[in-house]
């Protein structure tokens, strides 16, 4: 009975961990393809949404690579006065702070990408960079906020 339950964690322990592995590879594959295509587009709001969704590929891996595409976003956003993208920006340079424990640096990233947002009149985005600034000021413990 017990070899039985072994086997059968072990099993379980291998074919979930090769789904982790597979993910991490198709994760890879997303954005080696994204990065070809970022070179050939042109400065416009479409490259500032890919430079995003490469950030947020990055965003659980490796969050100093996720912090430099969303920069390099904010930047073409600013640029190209692309208000949406540039609250999108905002936000995931946000949520990377955020993964650092950086708070302060978090807020200031959230109030960014609010004003952005509330400038277009953007009202997902303005409910959502409300919901990542209470999850922030609960993470350090101001509930007033």
């Amino acid at each position: 009975m017990l070899f039985n339950q072994l086997r059968n964690l072990l099993f379980a322990f291998i074919f979930f961990g090769n789904l982790g592995s597979i993910n991490a590879q198709k994760a890879s594959l997303k954005i080696d393809s994204l990065k070809q295509v970022i070179s050939l587009q042109a400065d416009d709001s479409i490259k500032v949404n890919t430079l995003i969704t490469i950030g947020q590929e990055y965003l659980i891996t490796n969050l100093d690579e996720a912090l430099k595409y969303a920069m390099q976003a904010q930047q073409l956003a600013e640029q190209i006065k692309y208000e949406k993208g540039n609250g999108n920006a905002h936000k995931l340079m946000g949520q990377c702070y955020t993964r650092q424990s950086n708070f302060p640096e978090a807020i200031g990233q959230f109030n960014a990408s609010l004003e952005a947002y509330k400038s277009i009149n953007y009202k997902d985005g303005i409910s959502n960079i409300l919901n990542n600034l209470g999850s922030v000021y609960f993470y350090i413990g101001d509930d007033t906020k």
